[in-house]
C-alpha cells in the first residue's frame, strides 16, 4: 500500500499499539513518545501535535502543508522511533461529508495513477476504503462512508475491485468531533515502547553482531542504552574501537538521544 507522490499534506497521523495496553500511567508513555518524536524532528521547524483521546497527529503550528523536504525527513526519522506503530501523511479537514469527498476526489487520481503504472492493460487494482468514526453525531456510519466512497470510485475507475483483506489502493478516513483525517497510505514504524520509558542500561560492546542486536532489543522495550568497551592497546589494534564507534552511531539512530560511549 506504499506509494509516493507530491501532495500538500498538512498532517501526519500517528499510531501506537503496545502503549494502548497500559493502564493509568498510559499518558506517561504517550508523552514520552511525543517528546522522542519532537527530538527526532528538530530539522522540521514549527511542529506541533494534535491530541484527542489517544489519537495523535503531527502538524505545523499554523496547520500549513509540509514541504517535500520536510516529508522526506519525517518519513526517515519516524521509521526509527520505538513506541510508534505506524504513521500516515494526510490531510486535516473539517468533519463535513462534502469536504471529505472533495478532498478524496482531488487527490485520488494521483494515487490511482501510481497504482496503475506498470500494470498490464485490464489488470484490476485491489482497493478498499477504511472509515473510522469516533464522532457519533456524524450523519453517516462508518459502513455507510465506506460504501458511499466505493460507489463513487468504482464508477470513476473501471480497473478497481473491492478487496477488504489485502488492498493495494487504500483510502483512509478517520472522523473525529472537530476534524477529519484523510490519507492514502500507512507506513510501518518499529512498535514497542518509547525509549526512555523504562530503566536505562549499560551495554558491553565487543565489535561483533550480538552486542548491537542486544542494544536494539533493549531499546524496543523502552530502555535508553549507554555503551562500554574494553581494549588492550598496544597488544590489540585500535581499529576495533573505530568499528565499535561506527556500530554505536548506527544504533544511536534509534534512541531518544545519543548514548554515552565509555
Amino acid at each position: 500500500m506504499k506509494y509516493q507522490y507530491n501532495a500538500p499534506f498538512n498532517v501526519i497521523l500517528l499510531r501506537y499499539n503496545e502503549i494502548g495496553l497500559k493502564g493509568g500511567n498510559r499518558s506517561m508513555f504517550e508523552q514520552k513518545l511525543l517528546t522522542n518524536i519532537r527530538r527526532k524532528l528538530v530539522e522540521v521547524p514549527s511542529i506541533d501535535f494534535y491530541e484527542d483521546r489517544g489519537r495523535f497527529a503531527l502538524i505545523h503550528e499554523d496547520e500549513s502543508a509540509f514541504t517535500e523536504t520536510e516529508l522526506e525527513i519525517i518519513k526517515d526519522k519516524l521509521s526509527k522511533v520505538y513506541g510508534l506503530e505506524s504513521f500516515s501523511p494526510g490531510f486535516l479537514v473539517d468533519s463535513n461529508w462534502d469536504i471529505i469527498k472533495e478532498t478524496v476526489l482531488k487527490h485520488v487520481p494521483l494515487v490511482h495513477a501510481a497504482h496503475t503504472e506498470g500494470r498490464k492493460e485490464g489488470e484490476l487494482i485491489p482497493y478498499r476504503t477504511r472509515a473510522r468514526r469516533s464522532f457519533k453525531k456524524f450523519p453517516l456510519t462508518s459502513n455507510e462512508i465506506e460504501i458511499g466512497m466505493a460507489e463513487i470510485l468504482l464508477t470513476r475507475y473501471e480497473n478497481l475491485k473491492i478487496n477488504l483483506s489485502n488492498p493495494e489502493m487504500f483510502v483512509g478516513i478517520e472522523i473525529r468531533d472537530n476534524c477529519t483525517f484523510v490519507f492514502f497510505e500507512t507506513i510501518r514504524s518499529l512498535g514497542g515502547l518509547p525509549v526512555g520509558s523504562n530503566d536505562p542500561f549499560l551495554a558491553l560492546m565487543s565489535g561483533g553482531i550480538d552486542s548491537p542486536v542486544a542494544c536494539i532489543k533493549t531499546m524496543q522495550r523502552g530502555s535508553h542504552v549507554d555503551f562500554l568497551t574494553f581494549h588492550s592497546h598496544p597488544y590489540t589494534s585500535k581499529d576495533g574501537l573505530g568499528k565499535i564507534a561506527k556500530l554505536i552511531n548506527i544504533v544511536n539512530e534509534y534512541q531518544d538521544k545519543p548514548g554515552r560511549f565509555y
